[in-house]
């Protein structure tokens, strides 16, 4: 009976950690994996109309390699074509029903952006997002008043 149990608690602890990639490569198996979302990061997370502010976004790749087929032995081989990194993504500012477009880039060869833009003289104060492409956007306040100076440091 001891065994019975213990075989039941392997079994259940390795359906909930899961049997997919391991921290040492992809796995063998048939199992899918998750590729990580795209998303939008601002260096300000309050900004007044008329303010410059950097926007950065990670993982602006064509497609997502988040499964394939391997031998026993050998490579992890893929029917799909490998991934390659989005151009002329377009760098949004949302605010209620308005939509601006502040910018469009090509992403660097690691799928990422960074681009100072500027927020638009006419924001009202309030919620608003920051977005590139199809990157998840990032949540900014536009607070009241004159845009700050950018200092460098």
């Amino acid at each position: 009976m001891r065994v019975r149990a213990l075989v039941v608690l392997l079994a259940s602890t390795a359906a909930a950690t899961g049997c997919g990639a391991s921290a040492t490569g992809p796995s063998t198996s048939d199992g899918e994996a998750a590729c990580a979302a795209p998303f939008t990061t601002v260096d300000e997370p309050t900004v007044a109309p008329g303010q410059t502010v950097e926007v950065t976004a990670e993982g602006l790749w064509s497609s997502c390699r988040d499964h394939g087929a391997s031998a026993e032995d050998g490579p992890v081989v893929y029917s799909d074509p490998e991934p390659t990194p989005l151009t002329a993504q377009v760098v949004r500012f949302t605010q209620g029903g308005t939509d601006v477009e502040l910018a469009v880039v090509d992403t660097g060869t690691d799928a990422s952006i960074e681009v100072d833009v500027t927020i638009p003289a006419d924001a009202e104060p309030g919620p608003a997002e920051i977005a590139v492409g199809r990157a998840d956007p990032a949540a900014v306040t536009v607070g009241p008043g004159a845009a700050s100076p950018r200092t460098s440091g």
